[in-house]
């Protein structure tokens, strides 16, 4: 019979060793968007809404791509993913044990296929800008158009970006 603790070991590592990858990210992002938000246009402590700062905006989204997407990031993502073939191995092993004849129908290896296919969109381009830098850049540009303190929405990216257990940026990329 399988062993479930090995599978389930297996996957808590790779889940582990991806999640334990992102705070370095974060610490990285957040630097290099306070170093931006330091351009932008201000009149009393507070950030105006010009087109200067709106410009900024599109640039800040760019680089948070550049910040996140890097080698080894995209390393992490491939290494999350060898847990999908280690996890089918243990199905088909599995059933081989109930069934001696047993070969795993051509559906459930296009859903393994789709699956990690829908997990490398979610966790590299695609989805570094819908979970990450989009929400962030949602976050400047609400700022920025209702004239905020420089200093809250300092503090704002901080909450946003550093926190794990709230619906912060991370909420979207962490795999569970």
């Amino acid at each position: 019979m399988p062993d479930y603790n090995a599978l389930i070991e297996t996957i808590e590592k790779s889940i582990n060793g991806f999640n334990d990858s992102l705070p370095k990210i974060q610490k990285e992002i957040l630097s290099d968007v306070l170093d931006q938000i330091k351009k932008f246009d201000t009149r009393n402590k507070r950030i105006t809404n010009t087109v200067k700062n709106i410009r900024l905006l599109n640039t800040i989204k760019n680089r948070l791509k550049k910040i996140i997407l890097t080698d080894a990031y995209k390393q992490e993502v491939k290494e999350f993913l060898k847990v999908f073939t280690d996890v089918s191995t243990f199905q088909n092993d599995y059933f081989k044990e109930a069934e001696k004849k047993f070969t795993p129908p051509k559906v459930v290896k296009e859903i393994k296929k789709q699956t990690i296919t829908d997990t490398i969109n979610r966790l590299t381009e695609a989805g570094i800008g819908v979970n990450v830098s989009d929400k962030i850049a949602e976050l400047l540009k609400q700022n920025v158009t209702t004239g905020v303190k420089y200093s809250d929405l300092a503090n704002q990216l901080r909450e946003y970006i550093l926190t794990t257990e709230t619906p912060g940026v991370w909420q979207g990329m962490r795999v569970r």
